[in-house]
């Protein structure tokens, strides 16, 4: 089984190394310019340590009012953006939080 995780919190390389010690294959991190988000350094420190970098892409998205085709293009764009200033590499997915029940 592949084993992953997502965090808040900011890696850098001993934290990052030791994740992939205990068998951890990738790791989720947040997109953006918040408390949570990574920077390039920690994009080195997590692909120096052999993790694998998926990234999510959050805004408040707590309503259904949030998700429409043209707030859809304009996250996309806007977590484009960001990716490509952390030095995402190409073809890493991108995923896109729910912050509500949809049901």
């Amino acid at each position: 089984m592949v084993k992953g995780f997502d965090c808040a919190t900011k890696l850098n390389s001993i934290t990052a190394a030791g994740l992939r010690k205990e068998g951890f294959e990738y790791v989720a991190r947040y997109l953006g310019n918040s408390w949570k988000s990574f920077d390039k350094a920690e994009t080195k420190a997590i692909q120096d340590a052999g993790l694998k970098l998926i990234s999510i892409f959050q805004k408040s998205n707590n309503g259904i009012q949030f998700f429409s085709k043209e707030q859809g293009i304009s996250h996309a764009k806007e977590a484009e953006g960001f990716a490509k200033a952390v030095e995402q590499p190409e073809g890493i997915a991108i995923y896109f939080a729910v912050d509500f029940n949809a049901l």
